[in-house]
C-alpha cells in the first residue's frame, strides 16, 4: 500500500514537471529566436 502511494506521487510530479517543461520549451525556443 505504502509503496504504490510513493510511486503515485512520484508519477504525479513527473506528469506536473512534463507538463512544465513542454510550456517551457516553446519559451526558451522564442527567447533563443530574439536573442539570435
Amino acid at each position: 500500500m505504502h509503496s504504490s502511494m510513493h510511486i503515485w506521487h512520484i508519477a504525479m510530479q513527473a506528469s506536473s514537471i512534463a507538463i512544465i517543461v513542454a510550456g517551457v520549451i516553446p519559451c526558451m525556443r522564442s527567447i533563443d529566436r530574439i536573442i539570435v
